[in-house]
């Protein structure tokens, strides 16, 4: 869900939030209401402005992130606000520990700047019962996110902090990942196992299973993120080494008109693995997407022609053999495709590069 824009940066709102706000208002509701009757309409209502103060607690934070980071010509896509906190989708990564370091210590920094500012509050202003709840919530919370973001483990701020002193001293950016990954993978651990012993000792049956279960999603959604930091990283060592020349199919080219039979007897004999749609003077005006000639029966196929079962040839469907590395991956995010035409820095077709292909190369193993 689309919020706004501020500082030209797209925020959305996950629909995974609203399961933490309704999380967050069951929680506190009982605070709310007196002398220990349950909640009504006014608790439940003060108990959804702490979730959406936890939001904008959230938000300030990753905005800190993206905003420095784009003082450092670093493009930020958009800010989303989740389950468990926010993620910058920062586009690139900073190109030194420094800068990484920088970018990662901003939203700690902000969430307890925040922190700080809401004590000063509690501390300079007399404020009603209700109202010094709800600030000292506010103060609490992001004082907590601040910590809980500090520790040494990837996906969390403190992972990046981590990762960036581990460059430092050994000039690999890999290795530093892996550190702050397999950290962060400990984390995940601790968390679980934490809440399963807890669980089983019988003075801490104040805590509620709902709890529990919340620290065991905790526990996954850290082993998730820095099972996904190891992967990336991976991705970054093969990424330089892929040669489209070396994972492009050979291709041929029919008009529009061909019967799609005729067209797959013809990449049959020629050992073609492709197909693409050209005008009557040559040039390419389409590809022929493999999944849907595979979905066509073969007694349909002389009736149907590959004009039909092709996509146009877009500017973002046709990439130079030269490209890879973020840059080939960036051409395919801004322009999702099964199949691409490649192409030669004088224009020659290469062949076609399939998307499955490319993920292929990229598999462990």
């Amino acid at each position: 869900m689309y919020v706004g824009r501020p500082f030209g940066i797209p925020v959305y709102f996950d629909l995974t939030w609203i399961l933490l706000a309704g999380y967050i208002t069951y929680a506190y509701a009982p605070s709310f209401s007196h002398d220990g009757q349950s909640p009504g309409t006014r608790a439940y209502s003060l108990a959804f402005l702490v979730a959406v103060l936890f939001a904008v607690s959230v938000l300030a934070h990753e905005l800190s992130h993206s905003v420095i980071a784009r003082l450092m010509d670093l493009p930020v896509r958009r800010i989303t606000i989740l389950f468990f906190g926010g993620v910058s989708e920062i586009s690139r990564d900073p190109e030194t520990p420094a800068r990484t370091y920088l970018v990662s210590v901003a939203g700690p920094l902000m969430s307890l700047v925040l922190s700080a500012l809401a004590f000063l509050v509690l501390m300079v202003a007399a404020l009603q019962d209700t109202v010094h709840y709800v600030v000292t919530i506010f103060a609490a919370v992001n004082g907590l996110v601040a910590l809980v973001n500090l520790l040494p483990g990837l996906p969390l701020d403190g992972g990046h902090v981590l990762r960036a002193a581990v460059w430092q001293l050994t000039g690999s950016p890999d290795k530093g990942t892996q550190v702050a990954a397999w950290a962060g993978r400990g984390l995940a651990a601790v968390v679980v196992t934490t809440g399963l012993v807890i669980a089983a000792i019988p003075r801490f049956n104040g805590i509620s299973q709902l709890d529990l279960f919340m620290a065991a999603i905790l526990g996954v959604y850290l082993w998730q993120g820095a099972s996904l930091e190891l992967r990336q990283a991976r991705l970054h060592r093969i990424l330089p080494t892929l040669d489209l020349r070396r994972l492009v199919r050979r291709a041929i080219a029919v008009t529009a008109d061909t019967p799609l039979a005729e067209a797959v007897r013809r990449a049959r004999t020629t050992g073609a693995r492709a197909l693409v749609v050209v005008d009557h003077d040559g040039n390419p005006q389409g590809l022929v997407q493999e999944t849907r000639v595979m979905a066509t029966a073969p007694q349909r196929q002389p009736w149907i022609t590959v004009g039909v079962m092709s996509r146009a040839l877009g500017k973002g469907l046709v990439l130079e053999a030269g490209l890879t590395g973020e840059p080939l991956l960036e051409a395919m995010r801004v322009t999702p495709a099964t199949e691409y035409l490649v192409v030669e820095p004088d224009g020659r077709v290469l062949g076609v590069l399939v998307s499955a292909d490319l993920l292929r190369a990229l598999q462990p193993g």
